[in-house]
Parts: structure tokens; sequence; C-alpha cells
């Protein structure tokens, strides 16, 4: 079995475990927007605690993006000190990372919880600094893996 096999299935492994093991409630309840929804209202939901639903897109290095079909920008993506915990970040960060870092070849969607920034200007910018992932749906081609959670 070659190393790059090898050391995919074991990210296979770990993002199962993790997605099997993740926590299933919620204390607070975010308003659901999806990502043109947030940009096109960010100054409403600016500093507000939301769920967004998209699609990791990363370089696996810097940049890390939350996209969706169809919307031509993106929400950057900050993980808080709470999100290290969170079992959905785990499987999310550990997908990044391997077999090859970034999310060329692999498919990412879920639900992303957390505190919404948009900083208006020529170039604006969006941020979620989140704290919790749910809803994921990962499909890793160099493995074959396709891994769900609710």
């Amino acid at each position: 079995m070659s190393q790059r096999r090898h050391v995919a299935g074991g990210v296979a492994a770990v993002a199962v475990a993790l997605l099997w093991f993740s926590s299933g409630g919620e204390a607070k309840s975010p308003r659901q927007l999806g990502v043109c929804q947030a940009i096109a209202g960010a100054a409403q939901v600016n500093g507000s605690y939301v769920s967004i639903r998209g699609r990791v897109k990363s370089n696996g290095i810097e940049h890390t993006d939350l996209t969706s079909p169809g919307c031509p920008k993106a929400i950057a993506l900050w993980p808080s000190k709470a999100a290290y915990q969170d079992p959905g970040y785990k499987a999310v960060h550990a997908v990044i990372g391997c077999p090859l870092v970034g999310t060329r070849g692999k498919t990412i969607d879920g639900v992303f919880a957390g505190r919404f920034q948009w900083k208006p200007g020529k170039i604006p910018e969006w941020r979620l600094r989140f704290d919790r992932v749910s809803n994921l749906h990962i499909e890793v081609e160099s493995c074959g893996l396709s891994v769900s959670s609710e």
C-alpha cells in the first residue's frame, strides 16, 4: 500500500470518527442564511450570531472561504477558540490537510455557525468567526471517501 493511500485511509477513519461523535445540540439558535444572503444583508447581520450553509474552498495555507454555487463572492472562515474543540471543525481541518493540502479534489459542504463580521469599503470583507460546524457532507476523490452527518 502506498504511503499516500495509507494516509488517505487514516484521514477517512479520523473524519468518520469525528463525525460519529459530534454533538447534536446547540444552545444558541442562530439565524440561518446562505452565503449570498449573508453578503447581501451584511449591514443587518453584522455582529450577529448566524449559521451559514456553504461549500469550503481553501488553498490549505492561508485562505479558507465559504462559497456557494451561483454566488460570485465568498465569506472568509476564521475559527474561534471554541471551534478547535468542535468535532465538525476537526473533521474539516483534517480533510483540508490531507492527502493533498487544500480542497482540490475534495467537496466539503456544511453549516458554519458563528459571529458574522462585515468590513465595508472599496474592497469589502465578509468573515464568519465560527465556533461550530454541522450537517457536514465530505467527499475526497483520491480515497473514495464520502461521509455525511446531520
